[in-house]
């Protein structure tokens, strides 16, 4: 692989490495007030998760899980706030970014030259639009699986789930898709 063809494929993980979200880890606030409006994501201390917004103060502290009913803070042990980006963007992102992989290492492949009979020889530009529609296939399926489970989110634990000393594995579910976290607090 020439130093062109690395520069390209770096080019491109960086293209799609900017698809990924990140989770911040956070202790919960003393208040409720930072969730107020927002539908969130709530993980009770029975390891299930549930969409909820935050009912006004002047109707009790709970959360509004919809079908699922009114949840207690005391009874919640994370909440998920943030947005996870979706299929489509990524999936496109992805496409387009295969796509442009392709057609510059096609024109930096070159012209093919034969000396004796060439049943396959392609110029450059023949080679970057075949490479480019080649490459876009890949792309959009590797952005659709980056976009399926980024996320830019904040993760807020409640004060008897922070300091474990085990790592714990959760996968939330976002708009779109879910994404996963691995915390290990000392």
């Amino acid at each position: 692989m020439n130093c062109l063809h690395k520069s390209i494929t770096c080019v491109s993980l960086v293209l799609v490495a900017g698809l990924v979200g990140c989770a911040h880890h956070a202790p919960m606030p003393p208040t409720l007030l930072p969730f107020a409006g927002k539908t969130v994501s709530i993980e009770t201390w029975d390891g299930q998760w549930h969409t909820a917004t935050l009912l006004p103060a002047k109707e009790g502290a709970a959360w509004d899980a919809g079908d699922d009913g009114l949840i207690l803070p005391a009874s919640v042990k994370t909440v998920s706030t943030g947005s996870g980006a979706s299929i489509g963007i990524g999936a496109g992102v992805g496409a387009l970014s295969g796509l442009l992989v392709g057609v510059l290492m096609g024109l930096s492949a070159g012209d093919d030259h034969c000396e004796q009979i060439c049943l396959f020889a392609m110029s450059g530009k023949q080679k970057a639009a075949l490479y480019g529609l080649l490459m876009h296939l890949p792309g959009a399926a590797l952005g659709a699986l980056v976009g399926s489970g980024a996320a830019n989110q904040e993760l807020f634990e409640a004060p008897g789930n922070v300091g474990r000393t085990l790592p714990h594995l959760s996968v939330v579910p976002v708009r779109g898709g879910a994404t996963g976290s691995l915390a290990w607090a000392f």
